[in-house]
């Protein structure tokens, strides 16, 4: 992969060039692209890139349709995690009908688009050759299946640990921390215990699906197997689990007060139509699909498991009214740091951040009353990586404020509107300042300043 004139682009050498022109001839590269399984991607004339310096030259280039947002596996919900595992195995059954198969199954050749999964590296698609191993099998029971299983039978939360272990979680670790009762699993025990044991057998080298060969149907029936086992290793959604579970009904306004905010709010994205719109505390998605019809893609970013899971289930039951909407399970008080080979192998959130806008709407009282994080540091974060911030003003007196700051008896000096303004000032322009109709609350649209740390 490299960049030419800011385009991305992708080489393809001698080993892996016969794959891919029996990729284009089989009609798998059409039928995948055309379902929206796989990123689609043109050509590029070699003659039109500066390719003299190289040692070894390509014999094709492709440009992929560039993602207006990369995400990992560990900012997905459940649910995410369950449909990327799902896709990766059709994409799998489909490329055997075509006499292709993944040579690999890692999360992070699944990305989403809105709340649709979508294969990312197409070279990732080979020749199948009968009574081969599968050698993905190893990587897609820790990357996908150990996870799940661990979410499932304990808490959602559980996919934090994927932050720690990138190339999915140990089979060993997998199968010490899962209850007894799993053993009572035939595709449990299979996959994951047993599997785990081959896998110390081998000297904790990653394992295929058995020793030996494996036939056509024998792979078919191992795919039906981790795909029952993920169908049943899903989500359990359950919205009293959730601390935000009944806000919009509790926010505190009344049906003016959100009348007002919603036509202020619409208003100002209509005059942005931003590329990237981030909703920090995204909660149900009310604001993420108020955005939705001016940006391309809108992340939904929500810190509350069981929330980021109710949002991310609606973003696919109403998929219509929901188009470009990217559910990420995250907390902006702890973003997701920058992993990998120095750190930029996987860049942080705000190394990967390029938003047109931020909302914070009815945020900015939590992170301040509630987390203790002092006003000019919560407006710094939240201007962080983006050209314009809408902000929701949510004054101490303010009930819902008031709720929140009796849990703490530090005395915030520097929660006053006043204040905000001067530290907004300091980052921008202001372009937007409306009162909220009944109620106490102001909303203010910023234009961030080229110095606005990104």
């Amino acid at each position: 992969m490299f960049r030419h004139e800011g385009k991305l682009l992708r080489a393809i050498f001698a080993p892996a060039i016969d794959d891919f022109t029996f990729l284009e001839s089989s009609g798998l590269l059409e039928q995948l692209v055309s379902s929206g399984a796989l990123v689609a991607h043109t050509n590029v004339d070699t003659t039109s890139l500066p390719l003299d310096a190289w040692p070894l030259k390509p014999e094709r280039v492709i440009a992929p349709n560039e993602l207006p947002w990369i995400s990992y596996s560990h900012e997905w919900t459940h649910g995410q995690l369950q449909a990327a595992a799902l896709h990766t195995l059709d994409v799998m059954i489909t490329a055997i009908e075509h006499g292709m198969w993944l040579q690999d199954a890692a999360s992070s050749n699944i990305q989403f688009v809105g709340s649709k999964p979508v294969l990312i590296d197409t070279l990732s698609l080979v020749r199948y050759t009968d009574g081969s191993l599968w050698a993905g099998y190893g990587q897609f029971c820790r990357h996908f299946l150990a996870p799940l299983a661990l979410m499932h039978a304990f808490d959602s939360r559980m996919a934090g640990m994927l932050l720690q272990f990138p190339d999915g979680i140990p089979l060993d670790m997998a199968s010490a921390l899962l209850p007894k009762t799993s053993w009572l699993n035939p595709g449990i025990v299979a996959h994951i215990h047993m599997h785990a044991k081959a896998t110390r057998s081998a000297g904790d080298r990653p394992t295929t699906a058995a020793a030996g060969t494996l036939s056509k149907n024998q792979l078919l029936g191992l795919l039906d197997s981790l795909r029952g086992l993920v169908v049943a290793n899903g989500p359990k959604i359950d919205a009293s689990r959730s601390q935000w579970g009944g806000y919009d009904a509790e926010d505190g306004y009344s049906d003016k007060a959100r009348s007002s905010k919603e036509q202020i709010i619409a208003g100002w994205l209509k005059t942005l139509s931003s590329r990237v719109t981030v909703d920090y505390g995204a909660n149900a998605g009310r604001y993420s699909s108020l955005a939705a019809p001016f940006s391309d893609v809108v992340l939904a970013v929500e810190p509350d498991t069981m929330a980021a899971e109710l949002l991310y289930a609606r973003t696919v039951e109403h998929q219509a009214d929901a188009v470009g909407i990217q559910t990420v399970r995250m907390d902006v008080l702890a973003p997701s740091p920058g992993i990998g080979l120095h750190g930029t192998e996987r860049p942080g959130w705000f190394e990967r951040l390029d938003a047109d806008t931020v909302m914070a709407l009815a945020l900015i009282h939590h992170l301040c009353l509630a987390a203790g994080i002092p006003l000019q540091e919560v407006v710094r974060t939240l201007s962080r990586g983006t050209r314009h911030l809408i902000l929701e003003w949510v004054p101490s007196d303010d009930p819902q404020a008031k709720r929140l700051g009796k849990a703490r008896s530090r005395t915030f000096t520097d929660y006053t509107q006043p204040a905000l303004e001067q530290y907004l000032l300091e980052l921008g322009t202001l372009r937007g300042k409306r009162d909220v109709d009944d109620s106490m609350r102001t909303l203010y649209l910023v234009e961030l300043g080229p110095h606005t740390e990104r």
